[in-house]
Formats: structure tokens, sequence, C-alpha cells
């Protein structure tokens, strides 16, 4: 009223009058031609308002003059919310995904700020098997957002195996995307593609780099050690990383060390030591294997006090991949376990 050709008040008074029909109920098309008068007023005086070609194009009810609208206003201004929003809305009509995903970088990179709200349309557009291949070259790890992103898409169990298809063209090294990539594949069962990600990424550098881990390496389960952390029942690693320091409390019992591996070729041997650091029953340790998705261990033996090997003469049928574990069980009336155990290392006969 003060300043009629002021093209921004009017842009704010058409969006107010869009969002009130809105919260009314109104559809879109129709909330936007509501106020398309006052939008086109404003653009008269200020041709670059944001919000006025957003509504311009949600009034369009003919898709060639709206794509022909958003192409033009998105040149124009790359910032404003509402308008990348009704761009966004167009690329996922047309299942353009590779513009869907550019278009949701560019909000990110401008509004930070707004993950919780744009990381879901990501994900869902991650879930698409051809939309997938697009990210490699968005999520490249220049922007602030990357990072958080593909940790958030880690958490989600129906974008895991198409994440791990795109993993090795994502510029990003981070530990924690790794391991929850790596542990939430295992998760859902996805055990081949978990091992085949676990070596290329973590064990494969980490050999190359023996200072990055110790013998018992536990970032990255199933495939590093799952490790037991009760008050009264746990393992750790001894302070030089050699060696697992275990520890059961009279009547507690069940796995301390747990690791799944690619099955070795059978006949082979399997080493590693116990030393006790208190009164009680060397054989309360024992070392088993069993095949993953099997519930049934297949070998089972108990600790003896000092070096102990153990001869695996056959794997069964279908067993590409072995879970490794250490249990102890300390009866009723023992003694505290204390006890230290070497790394185990399987070695062909």
């Amino acid at each position: 009223m003060l300043f009629p050709l002021n093209g921004i008040a009017k842009e704010q008074l058409a969006f107010r009058q869009f969002r009130t029909k809105l919260s009314d109920g109104v559809a879109i098309p129709d909330a936007a031609q509501d106020a398309l008068a006052i939008a086109r007023n404003g653009l008269s005086s200020d041709p670059l308002a944001p919000k006025s070609h957003a509504l311009l194009a949600m009034a369009e009810s003919d898709p060639d003059k709206r794509r022909a609208i958003l192409a033009a206003a998105k040149t124009l201004n790359r910032r404003d919310l509402a308008l990348q929003g009704v761009v966004l809305e167009q690329h996922l009509e047309n299942e353009q995904f590779a513009q869907v995903v550019e278009t949701l970088d560019q909000m990110l990179r401008v509004h930070p700020d707004r993950s919780e709200t744009f990381f879901p349309l990501l994900i869902a557009a991650l879930k698409v098997d051809e939309a997938a291949p697009q990210f490699p070259r968005i999520v490249n790890g220049d922007a602030a957002w990357h990072v958080d992103f593909v940790r958030e898409a880690a958490r989600d169990d129906e974008a895991l195996v198409n994440l791990a298809s795109i993993r090795a063209e994502i510029p990003i090294d981070d530990r924690p995307f790794d391991s929850l990539l790596i542990t939430g594949l295992a998760r859902i069962g996805e055990m081949e593609t978990a091992l085949s990600l676990y070596q290329e990424r973590v064990e494969l550098p980490r050999s190359r780099d023996a200072r990055e881990t110790g013998e018992w390496p536990s970032d990255y389960p199933p495939f590093d050690w799952a490790l037991a952390e009760q008050s009264d029942f746990r393992a750790q690693t001894t302070r030089d990383g050699e060696n697992l320091e275990l520890y059961s409390r009279s009547g507690q019992g069940g796995v301390m060390a747990r690791r799944v591996i690619q099955s070795p070729k059978a006949p082979f041997v399997a080493n590693s030591s116990l030393t006790m650091r208190a009164t009680g029953r060397s054989e309360a340790v024992r070392f088993n294997l069993r095949c993953v998705g099997a519930q049934d261990r297949f070998f089972d033996e108990a600790y003896e006090e000092g070096d102990n090997q153990w001869r695996i003469e056959k794997l069964p049928d279908d067993c590409s991949q072995l879970v490794l574990e250490v249990t102890a069980r300390t009866l009723r009336g023992d003694p505290t376990l204390r006890a230290e155990v070497s790394p185990i290392e399987l070695n062909p006969s």
C-alpha cells in the first residue's frame, strides 16, 4: 500500500494467500491459481521474484508451459526453497532422477539446516535403481552435507544394496559411513556383498598398514570381532592390542568374541594360546566354528593352557563364510575367570 511498485511485497502477499488456501484444504494448483493475479502484478514490478515464478508454475495446467516457466525461473534463482521445491516436484513427476539429486544438492548447499526435510527425499531417490548411479557425481564430498547424508542413508535398510553398489564411486573416506554400511548389509542378510565391501574398504587397506589396528580389530563387525561388553562377562584387548582379555564371573557364560571370515580351503589348522590370569578351569574357554546361516557348530574344542592347535579336516557343504567364536562359561561356585587369548591364526594344513 505504501509503495505499489514493491514487487517483493506483492510476492509475499501472493504466497501468504497461497499458503492460507492450502491450510484450508485447497489443492495446490487451485491455491496457486487463486494467488496468481497478485503474483503476476508483482512480477511486473520485480521480474526476478522467485516465489511469484513458483506460483505461476504451480498454477499452470499445461505441462509444457509449466516446464518452460521453471526452466527460465531456476536459472534466475537457485536459493529460494519454494521455487526449488516446484522444480523438484517437476523432476519427480518426470522421473528425472539425475535432476532430482542435483536440485536437492543445490537446496542443501544453500540450506544445510534443512537436512531433516530433504534427506528422506534423497534416500527415497537412492532406493530407485535407475537413480542410484547419479549419486556419486553429486555426493562427492565437496559439500558439508555429503558425509551426513551417506551416514544417514546407511541407516536405512532399504537403501543399503543400492548404496553398496555405488560405494566404490563415492570419493568419501569416512570410517563411520563404511562401518554403518557393512554392518547394515550383514544385518539384512547381504553377507556376500558385506564381506566384499569389507575386503575392499577395510581388509586390503588395513593389510598395507598394520598399524591401523591391533590383532583383535573390532571397528567393523561382523567381519571384525564383536566383543562381549557386559560388566560381569566381557572381552577387551590388552593395552598393546595383541591379546584378548577375558573376564567372566561365577554363573556367567556365552560368546566372548565372534567374527565372520571367508572360509579357508580345508584342511587347515587354527592356532591360539591361552594364559590363565587367575585360578580357574582352562577348559571353560572354547573355540567354535560354524557356517554363516547355520545354528549348529560343526567344530567345538576346549582351550588348554598354553599353545593350542586344532586341525579342521573338512567344512560342511555350502559353507562359503565361517563364524569364528571364542566362548566361555564359568559354573556357579567357580572362581571368576580371568584369562588372555592370543590371536587366532588359520593356516593351510
